[in-house]
């Protein structure tokens, strides 16, 4: 069974360890270098072989999205106006002569080497002379794959290539359907570059308006037509992003301020200091700009938290900005009464505070009641500085 199996069958269908039946020691190479090499041999120990139960699937190479190796135009040796070398091919040539092997490999059986049971005699010994096959000590070689095209050309006209049903036939299909939808891409994405990143749309013209000269091309033009890329906008509804940015801002009512004098909010506290995994108290570092460094807005913001006048202040703006500094230097004007917290790990590291959620207690199984602690410590007279927070 394992004879007649094609190397993509054995692949997906079995799987293989090697078991040593005796201690293989390993042997220096030579009395000049300190390398060794470990050996394999029968006597050593024996491959062990087992059909699993559920066939895996393994991902072909996209290497072959490539035309059909059918359509490829071999070399003319000994032409001097041809390349005659394989990385002087043009890269669709190379993926087809690649593709014909690999197809070969992977679906037809061999048995010791491929060579061995795809080439005669007389075109292994072409393939041993440096002479004859200038590639022969390089990775690819240009004779050695038109050999194998060779083959593959006379098994797709006997009709043994993809046979109907076989996986072989619908891995092909696949390949060739990838390939067309690159080179699609690559067209639209090259007829948008030409055409200032619009797209012609074309219409069929009805029987009424044949041969009467009116020109029924159109251009498609929205917002983003003019940047160099397409992006997702280009493929979205036009109010996919309305309700975003026309919604509200969160009623007082809706809004819970932290009080550090309730009982709850000492007690989750208390917590704090007995297990150091748990919430912890935010230790800001100071602000790295100056007061006089700052930008108006910047010094703007920082007077609105300053002065309390506003029970929420909502500051957001660009990467780089200087959000964080503004934050920081508000930790700064309340060094003591102030709990900050953000939205993720990575901006709460920046104020040396937990997460918004760790803060809150939110999400955490208790292992007691078996019952997920949700409700959230209501707090009504201090400061809490909750940074990088992402309107949602």
């Amino acid at each position: 069974m394992v004879a007649e199996m094609c190397f993509r069958e054995f692949a997906e269908t079995m799987s293989h360890e090697w078991v040593k039946n005796t201690a293989s020691v390993p042997e220096q190479i030579d009395q000049s270098t300190s390398r060794k090499f470990m050996s394999r041999d029968i006597n050593s120990g024996h491959w062990v072989l087992k059909r699993m139960q559920k066939r895996r699937h393994i991902r072909f190479s996209t290497v072959l999205y490539t035309d059909k190796p059918s359509t490829y135009e071999p070399v003319e040796l000994g032409d001097s106006t041809t390349q005659t070398s394989f990385f002087s091919l043009p890269t669709e040539k190379r993926k087809q002569l690649y593709r014909s092997y690999m197809e070969l490999i992977c679906y037809v059986p061999w048995c010791n080497s491929p060579e061995e049971s795809f080439l005669d005699e007389e075109q292994r010994k072409t393939l041993d002379d440096a002479l004859l096959d200038p590639e022969k000590d390089q990775r690819y070689s240009l004779r050695r794959l038109e050999m194998f095209w060779e083959d593959y050309m006379r098994r797709f006209r006997e009709g043994q290539v993809a046979p109907v049903g076989s996986q072989w036939r619908r891995d092909n299909q696949y390949s060739q359907s990838m390939f067309l939808m690159n080179h699609h891409n690559v067209d639209i994405r090259q007829r948008r570059l030409e055409n200032e990143g619009t797209l012609s749309a074309w219409y069929e013209a009805d029987d009424e308006v044949k041969d009467t000269g009116i020109d029924l091309q159109y251009n498609i033009q929205d917002e983003v037509d003019s940047a160099e890329y397409p992006s997702a906008l280009n493929f979205l509804p036009p109010d996919t992003f309305r309700e975003v940015l026309e919604q509200k801002p969160p009623e007082p009512s809706e809004v819970a301020v932290g009080f550090p004098m309730r009982v709850d909010y000492q007690r989750m506290e208390e917590l704090v200091k007995v297990d150091k995994g748990k919430l912890f108290l935010a230790q800001p570092p100071p602000c790295s700009v100056a007061d006089d460094a700052m930008t108006d807005v910047q010094k703007w913001a920082v007077k609105l938290g300053r002065d309390m006048k506003q029970p929420i202040l909502y500051l957001c703006g660009k990467a780089g900005t200087g959000k964080t500094q503004v934050a920081l230097k508000i930790c700064e004007l309340f060094a003591g009464r102030v709990q900050a917290a953000a939205v993720t790990g990575k901006a709460a590291a920046l104020l040396g505070a937990p997460t918004v959620h760790g803060m809150f207690n939110w999400g955490t199984y208790d292992r007691a009641t078996g019952t997920e602690a949700t409700q959230m410590p209501r707090f009504t007279d201090s400061i809490m500085l909750v940074s990088n927070c992402p309107r949602s």
